[in-house]
């Protein structure tokens, strides 16, 4: 599929609701698009659905300012000092330090681009169901079931950034989607119920869309929706209504449908053998079967053509997160945007948590390492030692990086490189946190140790440049037995910076405790953690004057 779905749905944006049809009208509404009766145009409109993933105002930036940046994983960083810290991408900074409103522009194109995508799904939805019984039924099965897996996904992003979001189900009309709300007939004033009927929808869609997809494809269509995605994403959801309504029930169905999907002989997941791999900076391994499901990229075709409006192609996010001064030959600092802006970079607290050598730790630049590069952009590339200021944390984030060869190849700051969303490692560790829950101690802990003995296995020297070899280690050693925060420690280890955190600790009903503990950035700057917001971002006041009717209520603490 990243041969394909970028390159076509530019023309679909424009007969489907496009970005610049969202600043007109509240939510996703009618399309007049009517070329679904042929498998092949179908199939454009279902490329469409994936694309707003893409965009840098969705999972290539904004997403992770919140899951990753608002926790206690990572700082923003960036900056080109510390007083003039905040001003890089005020958004995120407003967003990691507990200030954000309404009137955040990360939150405002978010709460579009979610929209965007469900408006095109509902409209595929809408005007297909009468092929699934025809001569090309199978085909619109499967595509049916990608725009609703999509619009499941969607929906679970939204309800965990704002909890109680407006639910849409179906093509609405300008007028109609005026009056839509965000709260469920009888109510309380932080919409539970919405909120739960928001879950059910999404759970409901996954299962019944369970068979529909296949297993796997062709090397062309690799990145879209597969059954054991569905699968995947329908046990987290579990677990997380479970937590959220406190359902317990939820605990053992989460863990049935993990574990079914784990010990299913169809399943073609596994781990990666070696940790560092799943993040393979130089774009070999993106069809790990540890994969489920990823953000699909292809490099940018020209030196403007990143991600600002919602249309151009590649991921920026290896640059942001990049490291970003150096130390030149002559002892004075450098810095290469190209290379790297320093942001999402992770805590000392984060760090803390391993035991010293896990080789997971290798995903992270520390002190004292050193980067292969070209600083004077001269030709002669070669091994310059990154450079720490005062506001650093001493870390940066090397999962979403690229090694010097593969950079050096673009034409832009953005990549081609794909953002895992779901792997096999975290089935395993939704597995064992819903089977702890559920009485299944036991495998629980064989699932957490076949991630710790995955890790210990990753241990490596480096050889030559970009050349290792692995001599198995002892560390992280198995766990005799395994707690529910066993578990939850384990997720973090595991998955840090990968846009999961910050749903976790709120989820876990922690977020007061650790996100509160928290009183300034790494740059001095006060954070204040707002319990009255229950960690919902605020609906974009935009949304909230559109809506006519006065049925789109804002959320607590905003």
């Amino acid at each position: 599929m990243k041969k394909i779905a970028i390159i076509v749905v530019s023309a679909l944006a424009l007969a489907s609701c496009s970005d610049d049809f969202l600043n007109k009208e509240p939510l996703a509404v009618g399309s007049n698009v009517t070329f679904y009766d042929t498998p092949g145009n179908c199939e454009l409109a279902v490329n469409a659905i994936y694309d707003p993933l893409q965009w840098e105002e969705m999972y290539s930036r904004n997403f992770w300012a919140i899951a990753d940046v608002a926790s206690d994983d990572a700082e923003k960083g960036g900056g080109e000092d510390a007083p003039r810290y905040k001003d890089d991408q005020p958004p995120m900074f407003d967003i990691s330090t507990y200030n954000v409103n309404q009137l955040n522009q990360y939150i405002i194109d978010m709460w579009k681009g979610y929209y965007i995508g469900i408006g095109r799904a509902n409209a595929m939805l809408d005007q297909t169901g009468e092929f699934v019984t025809g001569k090309d039924s199978t085909v619109y099965k499967r595509m049916r079931g990608e725009a609703r897996f999509l619009r499941a996904f969607y929906y679970f992003d939204m309800v965990r950034i704002w909890g109680p979001v407006p639910l849409v189900t179906k093509t609405v009309s300008p007028g109609e989607s005026y009056g839509i709300g965000n709260r469920a007939s009888g109510d309380d004033a932080v919409g539970s119920k919405q909120m739960r009927e928001i879950y059910n929808f999404i759970v409901d869609e996954l299962t019944a869309i369970q068979n529909d997809v296949p297993w796997t494809y062709d090397a062309a269509n690799f990145g879209r929706v597969t059954r054991g995605a569905v699968k995947a994403l329908l046990a987290k959801v579990l677990l997380f209504r479970a937590d959220v309504f406190s359902q317990n029930a939820d605990y053992e169905l989460a863990y049935q449908v993990a574990k079914g999907l784990i010990t299913d002989p169809n399943n073609p997941h596994s781990l990666e053998p070696k940790y560092q791999d799943i993040f393979d900076m130089d774009m070999l391994k993106e069809n790990s079967p540890e994969i489920l499901f990823s953000i699909q990229f292809i490099d940018a075709p020209k030196s403007d053509s990143y991600n600002r409006d919602g249309q151009g192609e590649g991921t920026i996010k290896p640059t942001y997160t990049g490291p970003r001064y150096f130390i030149k030959d002559d002892g004075s600092v450098g810095s290469s945007g190209d290379f790297g802006y320093g942001f999402m970079m992770p805590r000392k607290d984060l760090v803390d948590q391993f035991d010293a050598n896990d080789p997971r730790l290798d995903m992270m630049y520390k002190p004292n390492d050193s980067i292969y590069w070209d600083i004077p952009s001269k030709g002669n590339p070669k091994w310059y030692k990154i450079y720490y200021p005062s506001y650093t944390t001493g870390y940066y984030n090397k999962k979403a990086g690229l090694n010097y060869n593969k950079f050096a190849s673009l034409k832009a700051q953005s990549s081609g490189k794909d953002i895992p969303v779901i792997r096999y490692a975290e089935v395993l560790l939704i597995a064992a946190e819903a089977g702890i829950q559920s009485g299944h101690a036991d495998d629980a802990k064989t699932y957490v140790n076949l991630i710790r003995q995955r890790a210990r296995n990753s241990k490596r020297t480096m050889t030559a440049f970009n050349t290792y070899t692995y001599t198995p280690g002892t560390i992280p050693a198995d766990l005799p037995s395994v707690t529910l925060d066993d578990v939850r420690k384990e997720r973090r280890l595991e998955l840090y910076c990968e846009g999961h955190r910050y749903f976790d600790v709120v989820r876990w009903g922690k977020a007061d405790e650790i996100f509160g503990a928290i009183k300034q950035d790494v740059a001095g700057n006060p954070v204040s953690w707002k319990p009255a917001t229950h960690g919902r971002m605020p609906i974009p006041q935009e949304q909230i004057i559109l809506h006519s009717g006065g049925n789109l209520i804002q959320n607590p603490g905003y």
